[in-house]
């Protein structure tokens, strides 16, 4: 919220102002619909919107973890809505997982409009990236639920996982632009396809190598 009407929100709004689908959906205020675990539920099997429900439900996330802004008619109150409201369905066509991967998800944000406030937590990455004797345990949160096998996040890992997401940015279309809402029952694998995501399906930072979501995705 710190970087409301800044040089840098402005600059970010500028980036999604010059692709043509972006510019669209800022200029008509498109709104996901409210994320309904239960509902999305009973979609198809391996769907985009099934998937999401499964692998919110098994980690206990609260799809609507953001606060809300009182209005977004100001384009940077829009943008910031939109970022916070499609987070977690960018884990969900990524395969970035929510711990260790969370970095490489803010960077699809950075790689492709710069919004600042995910380019201040990547600069952050990139700055412990830089001393490659750093190590230390995944996040700690006060829940088994969040819990991943431990891992060393070395400063070369961090740098990897950074740099995986900038990569990704670079070759999807444009992200800001996507109706989630309207492909829910699509099958995930298409809509990867379809926003030329090649998924992170593999390796530490990937919610597919989660024990406890593999487990809740074959039932």
């Amino acid at each position: 919220d710190g970087f409301r009407d800044t040089m840098w929100m402005k600059a970010c709004i500028s980036k999604i102002k010059s692709e043509p689908d972006s510019a669209k959906i800022l200029e008509e205020r498109y709104v996901e619909p409210e994320w309904n675990l239960d509902e999305m539920s009973s979609l198809p099997k391996n769907s985009l919107g099934w998937t999401y429900a499964k692998v919110m439900s098994t980690l206990d996330y609260d799809p609507h973890f953001y606060r809300d802004r009182k209005s977004i008619e100001e384009e940077t109150d829009y943008v910031t809505m939109r970022v916070r409201s499609t987070h977690d369905m960018l884990h969900i066509v990524s395969g970035f997982d929510m711990i260790n991967g969370e970095i490489a998800t803010i960077g699809l944000n950075v790689g492709q409009y710069a919004y600042p406030g995910f380019m201040l937590i990547d600069l952050m990455g990139l700055f412990f990236a830089c001393f490659p004797l750093i190590e230390g345990k995944p996040m700690s949160v006060n829940s088994e639920a969040y819990a991943r096998p431990e891992v060393k996040r070395t400063g070369a890992l961090i740098f990897d996982i950074l740099t995986h997401g900038i990569t990704m940015a670079r070759k999807a279309k444009p992200l800001f632009a996507v109706k989630f809402g309207e492909m829910l029952d699509q099958p995930l694998d298409k809509v990867r396809k379809d926003l030329n995501i090649e998924p992170c399906t593999s390796g530490v930072y990937s919610w597919h190598t989660d024990p406890r979501l593999k487990e809740a995705l074959m039932t």
